[in-house]
């Protein structure tokens, strides 16, 4: 088994300054460490890639709509983790997972 990526030495983002809502960040270091690591170091380098404009033309606001729900999808992936008591990575994301994780959002 491929071992997960340690925590780059920085883990927040920052998104382009807003009128309405000025500088914003999201932390992802608070989610390394509990099971999920490649699955965090890939989506923080996505955002990055998004922030940075290395991928496609994406809004500033679209960026930092997309780290809205992290929180929620960090949680409920690091829970499937623990129950599993087992490292989940990138190839763990599959139908099942992304189901489970809808059905938790929509039963709040």
């Amino acid at each position: 088994m491929a071992a997960s990526p340690s925590p780059p030495a920085i883990t927040r983002v920052y998104f382009v300054k807003s009128i309405t809502q000025g500088t914003r960040s999201y932390d992802f270091g608070k989610w390394y460490g509990v099971k999920i690591d490649e699955i965090v170091y890939a989506c923080q380098r996505q955002i990055e890639r998004f922030t940075d404009k290395q991928d496609a033309e994406v809004s500033p606001a679209t960026v930092r709509t997309y780290t809205d729900d992290l929180d929620d999808f960090f949680n409920y992936v690091s829970m499937v983790a623990a129950s599993r008591d087992e490292q989940l990575t990138l190839r763990h994301i599959n139908r099942n997972l992304i189901d489970g994780f809808l059905g938790s959002v929509y039963i709040r």
